[in-house]
Formats: structure tokens, C-alpha cells, sequence
């Protein structure tokens, strides 16, 4: 059975953390289809990624949705458990944390890490800074469809969760692992199921796996998919051998940057490019 299990609030986040896994030689799956789902197809399988499109849905149905997958697909050999969340903080965090803790057991606590440092997302004082701008003075406030009006890590996860939430700042990452790991298990004795970390580079997103796994603290992993691998690296040895591979990027987005990050890639990298219209693609029969 897998030994990592990620569950995504979309398509596109389940994805760019399998990138992040096969890029350290994992066999990484995502699975679309959990009522046609054969469990031993996955045996050999070092990762699975189930998206459950729950980003823009109700928080009621995030919940059902996330508990149902994690119910089918937990298992004793599993040494890793994420739960990816967009690296602007959309959509439904709280509950959907909430939903994996519930099925994962009292004894597992939420390690919240939304840093992704090569995308220019850290998190500050319990803010989150993207480019240097909190969160809410960036186009993620005006999004059409999950729109982020507080940088304020902790507080977005706390409007939908039923937990004790506690945050970590980046005074205590400067005393090292051992007292990481200290302040994480007087943490989760005081009561707190969820704990959000400061995280400003990759340096950091591995002092605070070091000291998750120097704490013996049973943990489930939130965050972009960063610290998921990071944590993965440490606790799995991997089984593929390295390959030059072909990426298949999939790409639909409101955001103009997205746009402008397309035309560096056409001038850096050889693409072969399939433009699709959304309208015909949706409404079409075939």
C-alpha cells in the first residue's frame, strides 16, 4: 500500500505536489475516482494524490468529501499523510483539516506550513506575505471565485475549524530542532489538534520536518506540498530510478501572471502547445 497519502482541494494541487515527488524519484499517482478505485493498483505505488474539486464548494460537502476519501484510503502502512492546500490560502482549510484529523485519529496533530519559498509565499509573524505583500494586498483578495481577505494564518484556518489552533513563530525556529520539537509536543499536550509554523525558506520547511520527526509526534502535513516532501524524504526511501521525463502541464487560470509565467516558459523550454477553448471543451459532446 502507499506509504504517502495527499489530499487536495484541487486537480492542479494534487499534481504540482506529484511533480514535487516524482522529481525526488517517487512513483507519485493521482486518482481521480475514488467509486472506481482498485486498492491493489496501488501497491506499488510509493504516493497517492486524491483531488476532491472542493475548493469553491460548501464547507459542509468539503468535509463529507475529504472524510470519505481519507476513511478509504488510510491504511497501517502509510508513513505520511498531507493535506494540500493552495499556497494563497483559498478554499476550505479548516474543515477540510478538520475532516482528515477526525478520520486519522485524537492522536494526530495538523503541522500547518504554507511556505512555498520558490513561489514567493512565506509566512511571517503568522502572516502571509506573497512577494512581499500581505496576502490581502495581492490579487488573491479580489479572486472571482475564493477571494482571501486576511493574511492572518491562524484566523483563516479558525473560521471553519472546531480545534484549538496554536502558532509557532520564527523566534522558536532560531532555537533549533530539539527545541522545535519541544514547543510543537507542549503544544499538541495543551490541547491544540492545530499548529501553525512561521516558514520564510526551504532551509526552515526542513528544520521544522527534522524537528516533527525529532518530537515522535503523529502529524499530518499541511501545506502546499513542500513540506509534505520534505517530510517524505525523510520517512520513505524512494523506489524510482532517475529518469529524464516529459511533464504535462495543464494550465486554466483567471490570474494574468499566469499568463506571463506561460510566455517565460515558451521562450526558456522546448513546449508543444494545445490550446483549448473552455466553452467548447465544457459544452461539447464529445
Amino acid at each position: 500500500m502507499p506509504k504517502c497519502i495527499v489530499i487536495a482541494d484541487d486537480l492542479t494541487g494534487a499534481n504540482a505536489t506529484g511533480v514535487l515527488l516524482k522529481k525526488m524519484n517517487y512513483s507519485a499517482y493521482t486518482v481521480l475516482n475514488a467509486e472506481r478505485l482498485e486498492l491493489s493498483m496501488l501497491e506499488q505505488c510509493d504516493c497517492v494524490l486524491y483531488p476532491t474539486d472542493s475548493r469553491g464548494i460548501d464547507q459542509d460537502l468539503a468535509y463529507r468529501r475529504v472524510s470519505n476519501v481519507c476513511n478509504l484510503l488510510k491504511n497501517e502502512d502509510t508513513k505520511v499523510y498531507g493535506k494540500r492546500i493552495d499556497s494563497t490560502l483559498r478554499g476550505n482549510l479548516g474543515a477540510e483539516v478538520d475532516a482528515m484529523l477526525e478520520s486519522l485519529g485524537e492522536d494526530y496533530v495538523a503541522i500547518v506550513v504554507a511556505c512555498f519559498p520558490t513561489s514567493s509565499r512565506i509566512v511571517l509573524g503568522g502572516y502571509m506575505l506573497v512577494e512581499g505583500l500581505p496576502l490581502h494586498k495581492t490579487d488573491i483578495a479580489i479572486d472571482p471565485k475564493t477571494p482571501v481577505n486576511n493574511p492572518e494564518v491562524a484566523e483563516l484556518f479558525r473560521k471553519q475549524s472546531k480545534y484549538p489552533i496554536a502558532s509557532i513563530l520564527m523566534k522558536d525556529l532560531l532555537h533549533g530542532k530539539h527545541y522545535l520539537a519541544d514547543c510543537m509536543k507542549k503544544l499538541a499536550e495543551e490541547g491544540n489538534r492545530i499548529i501553525v509554523v512561521d516558514c520564510v525558506s526551504q532551509e526552515d520547511i526542513d528544520l521544522i520536518a527534522d524537528a516533527v520527526e525529532t518530537s515522535k509526534l503523529k502529524v499530518l502535513a499541511v501545506d502546499p506540498g513542500v513540506f509534505t516532501a520534505s517530510l517524505v524524504r525523510k520517512r520513505i526511501p524512494p523506489t524510482e530510478k532517475k529518469e529524464k521525463n516529459k511533464v504535462l502541464a495543464v494550465v486554466g487560470s483567471v490570474n494574468p501572471h499566469t499568463r506571463l509565467q506561460l510566455e517565460e516558459l515558451w521562450l526558456s523550454q522546448r513546449c508543444k502547445n494545445v490550446f483549448v477553448e473552455t466553452k467548447a471543451l465544457l459544452e461539447g459532446e464529445e
